[in-house]
């Protein structure tokens, strides 16, 4: 490669389809991840194993169907908490299905530029 030349990269990366909910979705009390389930208009907390996540998005490996309504900026509050969907307390979402970033399998093409230092 010579300096200042342009390359293409695709890289193909196998990701899981795991649950993914944003990471405001996600509570930690006591050392154990939760995400908090908007049932019946009451909160339930459950527990979830977190696969990984990046500040905005969290994928989850269980705990957590796909459709189910979670609340987010859950605060202090306990299981059993009445809430509202899309109330001024609790911001809800539906939990789904995904790879990190919601891009699947699919491959990314990446430009990469080297600049010679002189």
């Amino acid at each position: 490669m010579v300096a200042g030349s342009f390359v293409w990269v695709t890289l193909k990366v196998k990701n899981a389809a795991l649950v993914q909910v944003p990471a405001a979705a996600l509570d930690i009390r006591a050392k154990a991840s939760q995400v908090g389930v908007v049932v019946e208009g009451k909160l339930k907390l459950r527990p979830v194993e977190v696969a990984d996540l990046d500040g905005e998005t969290v994928r989850l490996r269980s705990g957590l169907k796909v459709g189910e309504l979670v609340a987010l900026n859950l605060g202090d509050l306990e299981d059993g908490a009445p809430v509202s969907a899309g109330g001024p307390s609790v911001e809800s979402m539906a939990a789904r299905r995904g790879s990190f970033h919601g891009r699947g399998d699919r491959s990314r093409r990446r430009g990469a530029r080297r600049r010679s230092r002189r």
